[in-house]
């Protein structure tokens, strides 16, 4: 029996996705601390590191197929996807001032500036490729 879709699904033929997540969790050390409220300190903060990629193609026969209800009998109709994830630990260690603007009233009022160096410790690597083969024979019912 070849490949029937009852639901008319639109998928494109090339998906192509990527993250990253690297939250740092820490604190800053102030220095040179004035009494208007700005300042000068170091930030010291740790957190994990994540990406992921994946790159996924579809047979535009089976894009058809799903969107259609075209038949192609005796066909294999393939979906690939290749990804790539990255785990890490991340190390900061930045540089933090407030400068106060004369004139603004708010003891949070100013202009802030950051700076961050940040050390990466790699403990996975994996590339994971998957491939879906769908086989559709001569009858076409």
């Amino acid at each position: 029996m070849g490949l029937r879709a009852d639901l008319i699904v639109h998928i494109p033929d090339a998906i192509e996705a990527e993250g990253l997540a690297s939250p740092a969790f820490g604190a800053t050390l102030k220095f040179a601390k004035r009494s208007s409220g700005g300042f000068q300190g170091i930030f010291i903060g740790a957190g994990p590191y994540l990406s992921f990629g994946t790159d996924a193609a579809f047979d535009p026969r089976l894009t058809d197929t799903l969107e259609n209800g075209s038949r192609y009998p005796d066909s294999s109709l393939l979906v690939q996807d290749a990804s790539r994830i990255q785990l890490a630990m991340s190390i900061v260690v930045g540089y933090r001032t407030r400068l106060e603007i004369p004139g603004w009233s708010g003891d949070r009022d100013g202009v802030y500036f950051a700076a961050n160096y940040r050390y990466l410790r790699g403990f996975k690597y994996l590339q994971p490729d998957t491939t879906i083969r769908f086989d559709t024979d001569a009858r076409d019912s």
